[in-house]
């Protein structure tokens, strides 16, 4: 019976173990060091970090430190367990992958071209790349001038089964693992490509702006266009579209709900954070600034905090979503924070993910 007894023991200390690093993941935020999140700031990338408990009395972090690490949009979750962190450049090398696990150490390097614009599907199992190509015939070097060379690629994470699946300016992905992209570069109606079959068709019925961003069930997406944020069913159906008079910066779905926070900028004020509570509903304002510029959100993977960069007041700023109007000022640890587990679809300048 003392055998038995021992090993049931071992069990439940082996299960806990895990589901407190289970749990050490849905509570980690990525960020990267010396990025600016302010479209007129100038960053000086150093490397990047992932800190956990941010709710509680004793976050702990652990950081990667190297000049020009996270270059080229800042590090980002692939999955709970991995980032993707752009190189130092020149030259022009690929993105690393880092394992997390309470600590970071680096997993090797991701299958794409070094600066290639690229998105990966959601469950990070393909990446959609367009290369980039010398501005000119005669240019010695790839750094020194270069532009998206319209053709598109899709290769699996692990580096095989690459595969050109046709002309165009890379978008992202959809939903349903369709690659989405312009024809040409000009504005037009973008377009998604079915991989099984080769056959361009839009990205929603009727869809004419640029590619949503789709809510956690699937129900609901959003995009920034119209001179707003075009809310509408997964069937192409526009709910609402929420103007503004100010410059919508970012949105993100909520990963627990149909809550939908927006971000606007006044150029040079005000700069604002408001949640739609779910689809048609009037939206509130949470939070405002004068001239100080954020336009940055994560949404916490329980859905009840938004983590707001603050860089110019050189701080983290944590709101509560419901009515309490609850608010906690952290340290300033990096740019570019994002939550995990699962990690927020959002758009913002340009940057689309749908995990």
């Amino acid at each position: 019976m003392k055998l038995v007894g021992a090993v049931l023991l071992a069990i439940l200390l082996t299960a806990c173990s895990g589901n407190s690093r289970r749990t050490s993941y849905s509570d980690s935020v990525l960020y990267t060091i010396g990025l600016s999140t302010d479209p007129y700031g100038h960053s000086v990338e150093n490397g990047f970090g992932v800190v956990v408990g941010l709710r509680g009395d004793k976050p702990k972090k652990v950081e990667v430190r190297e000049r020009g690490l996270g270059e080229f949009g800042g590090a980002e979750w692939l999955d709970p367990g991995r980032v993707l962190v752009g190189t130092p450049a020149p030259p022009l090398r690929k993105p690393s992958i880092y394992r997390y696990d309470g600590e970071l150490e680096r997993a090797g390097d991701a299958p794409i071209p070094g600066g290639a614009a690229f998105s990966w599907s959601p469950g990070a199992k393909l990446f959609a790349y367009e290369p980039a190509v010398p501005c000119s015939r005669n240019q010695r070097s790839l750094f020194a001038c270069y532009r998206p060379s319209g053709k598109l690629f899709v290769i699996r994470a692990d580096g095989t089964r690459l595969q050109r699946v046709g002309p165009g300016q890379l978008m992202g992905w959809t939903a349903d693992l369709r690659v989405a992209f312009f024809r040409g570069y000009r504005p037009a109606t973008p377009l998604a490509l079915d991989l099984d079959r080769r056959r361009p068709g839009p990205i929603l019925p009727g869809w004419k702006i640029e590619l949503p961003i789709w809510s956690v069930d699937r129900r609901f997406v959003a995009a920034i266009g119209n001179g707003g944020v075009v809310l509408a069913h997964a069937n192409g159906k526009i709910v609402q579209t929420i103007r503004s008079r100010l410059v919508i910066s970012m949105i993100a779905w909520s990963p627990t709900a149909d809550r939908l926070s927006f971000t606007t900028s006044g150029f040079p004020d005000p700069h604002q954070v408001f949640v739609v509570d779910r689809p048609g509903a009037r939206p509130r304002l949470l939070y405002a600034t004068g001239a100080r510029h954020f336009d940055w959100v994560t949404w916490s993977p329980d859905g009840r905090w938004l983590l707001l960069d603050e860089e110019h007041a050189n701080r983290w700023l944590l709101l509560r979503t419901d009515r309490s109007e609850m608010r906690r000022a952290l340290p300033r640890l990096g740019g570019r924070p994002l939550w995990c587990c699962p990690v927020n679809a959002y758009s913002a300048g340009g940057t689309i993910r749908n995990p």
